[in-house]
């Protein structure tokens, strides 16, 4: 049964254009093969890394290069090249970010015994990060003298120059704990006697004895008389 308003013309000129869609996605799928086939996977993943890393980079490159990217991952192209790349590329990240959350603790350039004893990396914003650089630094750097120092010619003052530290006692092997310096502190204050005496194993303290003594009382005043 034909529809009243069914127009055949309509109908023929959809199907055409159906049928020109598939010709189509079927040529660009056969181009973007071809492509991907002629293209070196590891050059075209480090381009894209390069582009990203430029902000001035065009846009459109970049999304028509990822779009490249996904399609070989996608169908499996350069599969036995790619799997020992990414693997490496993986493993190199992961090594980055342990580096980056590890903690130097005396060695990091940012250590302070009281502030920030463990070396743990500042941040200064959500979006940047200060490097989690250890001492000494890789990377050294020299400065030129000031020449108008040196026509000066002051004179060092005679004997070994002063030293500025402050002590730190938080670290290292003889730091005491808060608990042992306290009762270190306390004994301070006991006689030396009471400390030396030893206690037998049947002696009692003067309050178990009051202890002892009140309840005694106490029983004897709840026993019945004889």
């Amino acid at each position: 049964m034909i529809r009243k308003n069914y127009n055949l013309t309509e109908d023929l000129r959809k199907q055409e254009k159906r049928k020109q869609g598939a010709i189509q996605k079927r040529q660009k799928h056969q181009s973007q093969l071809e492509r991907a086939q002629n293209t070196d996977p590891i050059r075209l993943y480090r381009r894209i890394q390069r582009l990203k890393d430029d902000k001035n980079s065009d846009k459109k490159l970049v999304a028509r290069l990822e779009d490249d990217w996904d399609f070989i991952r996608k169908n499996g192209i350069h599969k036995d090249k790619l799997e020992p790349f990414l693997a490496r590329i993986n493993e190199k990240n992961e090594r980055l970010e342990q580096q980056k959350s590890k903690l130097w603790g005396m060695k990091s350039v940012y250590f302070n015994p009281e502030l920030n004893p463990l070396g743990k990396v500042p941040r200064i914003s959500q979006h940047k990060e200060l490097p989690n650089a250890t001492v000494p630094l890789k990377a050294k750097s020299s400065h030129p003298k000031d020449p108008r120092i040196l026509s000066m010619a002051i004179p060092l003052p005679p004997g070994e120059p002063p030293k500025y530290y402050k002590l730190v006692q938080n670290i290292g092997d003889g730091h005491r704990s808060a608990i042992e310096s306290s009762s270190t502190t306390s004994e301070m204050f006991v006689p030396t006697q009471t400390l030396k005496r030893r206690r037998k194993s049947n002696e009692l303290a003067p309050e178990e004895e009051e202890y002892k003594r009140q309840k005694d009382k106490r029983i004897e005043q709840t026993l019945p008389l004889p």
